[in-house]
C-alpha cells in the first residue's frame, strides 16, 4: 500500500463530524435571543429538503528516513450531499434519505499531481473509478424519537457502486463507509447538551467511530455555549468546541500490513446551531495531529535475516467547512 493514501483515510474520517447541517427552508419568525437555560434541540419535520457542501483542504508534510526534506503534498476535497424528511411519525421518530450529489479532489505532490470530480471521466484510478459511481447514491435512515439512527437501508447498493476492478483501494473504502460508519454520522444527537445550557455553560462531548479494519477513533471534546447572534432573523447559538484526536487505548490503526498511529491530535473549530430551526447552520473545524506510518520489514540482503520496519512521520493540518443552503 502506498503511504500517500493514508491522509485520504483520514479524511474520510473526518466527515463524519460534517454531516446534517442546514439552513431553515421555510421563514421562521423568531423572538428576541434567550435570557436563561434553553434546550438545545435537532428538528426533523418533515419535508426538509436541504443542499450541502462540505470541503477539507489539507497539507500534510512527510518526513522520510534518509531523505533530506520532507515530501509536501496538498490537496482540497469537496462533497456534496442533500437531506430530505420523508417521514415523520406520531412517536417522534423519522426517516431522512441522503442522497450523494458530486464529489471532487485536487492533489499536489511536489511535480506531481491528481485531479478528479464526478461530473467528469474518471479514467485509470480505482479511487476516481470508486468515487465516480456515487452520485445518485441513496441511504435512507430510520431515527427514533432520541435522534438515533436505529437502521440503515441502502447500503448494499452504495457498496456495489464503489466496486471497481482494483479491490485493493475499494476494499478500504468499504470498510471506511460501513453501515456504523453512517449510524455514526447521523447520530448529531451525541453533540448536543444533556439538558438546557445559557451562556458560558460547558458539556463534554466523547465520540467514538469504528472504522472496521482501520480501528477505533476517540475524539474528546468540550463545548461551549459562547453568545447568541442574530443568523438570517433566526437566533442562533455560537458554539466553540475544542479538544483531542486519538487511536483507542491498546489498538493501532491497521491496513495491508501497515500500522498507523495519531499522535498529538487536537481539534478546534466553532458551528452555530440554529434554535429556531433545531439545526446546526455552518461549521468550521482546525484540526492538527502526526501520523506515525509503521511499513512492514522487508528482507534484508542476507539470506533469512529481516530489515527492521520503516517508520514515516506526517505531520497533517486540515481545515474542514460546511456551507449549507435549502436545495431548489
Amino acid at each position: 500500500m502506498n503511504a500517500k493514501r493514508v491522509p485520504l483515510i483520514i479524511v474520510l474520517i473526518t466527515l463524519a463530524f460534517c454531516f446534517g447541517c442546514h439552513k431553515s427552508e421555510k421563514p421562521i419568525v423568531a423572538g428576541p435571543a434567550p435570557t436563561g437555560p434553553v434546550e438545545l434541540k435537532i428538528k426533523w419535520p418533515l419535508n426538509r429538503y436541504i443542499k450541502q457542501d462540505m470541503n477539507v483542504q489539507q497539507t500534510v508534510e512527510t518526513f522520510v528516513p534518509n531523505m533530506p526534506a520532507p515530501i509536501k503534498q496538498e490537496m482540497n476535497i469537496g462533497q456534496q450531499v442533500t437531506l430530505s424528511v420523508l417521514k415523520e411519525d406520531p412517536d417522534g421518530s423519522h426517516e431522512v434519505q441522503m442522497e450523494f450529489v458530486s464529489a471532487r479532489m485536487v492533489m499536489a505532490n511536489g511535480n506531481q499531481g491528481m485531479e478528479f470530480d464526478t461530473s467528469k471521466a474518471p479514467g485509470t484510478n480505482a479511487l476516481a473509478q470508486a468515487l465516480h459511481n456515487l452520485p445518485g447514491a441513496r441511504l435512507r435512515f430510520v431515527l427514533d424519537s432520541k435522534n438515533e439512527v436505529t437502521r440503515v437501508e441502502g447500503m448494499e447498493d452504495f457498496q456495489k457502486r464503489m466496486t471497481t476492478n482494483q479491490r485493493d483501494q475499494t476494499g478500504i473504502l468499504n470498510s471506511l463507509f460501513s453501515e456504523q460508519y453512517f449510524k455514526q454520522m447521523m447520530n448529531q444527537a451525541k453533540s448536543m447538551p444533556p439538558g438546557p445550557v445559557s451562556v458560558g455553560d460547558s458539556w463534554p462531548v466523547q465520540l467514538e467511530y469504528s472504522m472496521g479494519q482501520l480501528g477505533t477513533l476517540v475524539m474528546d471534546f468540550t463545548y461551549t455555549l459562547k453568545e447568541w447572534e442574530r443568523c438570517n432573523d433566526h437566533n442562533c447559538a455560537r458554539i466553540e468546541f475544542s479538544g483531542t484526536l486519538k487511536t483507542k487505548a491498546g489498538q493501532s490503526l491497521r491496513m495491508a500490513g501497515i500500522n498507523l498511529n495519531i499522535q498529538d491530535g487536537k481539534s478546534s473549530g466553532e458551528t452555530r446551531f440554529d434554535l429556531d430551526a433545531g439545526m446546526s447552520t455552518e461549521t468550521t473545524m482546525n484540526q492538527d495531529m502526526v501520523l506515525i506510518l509503521a511499513l512492514p520489514a522487508q528482507r534484508g540482503a542476507t539470506p533469512g535475516a529481516a530489515r527492521a520496519p520503516q517508520y514515516l512521520t506526517n505531520n497533517l493540518n486540515q481545515v474542514i467547512t460546511v456551507k449549507m443552503e435549502p436545495r431548489k
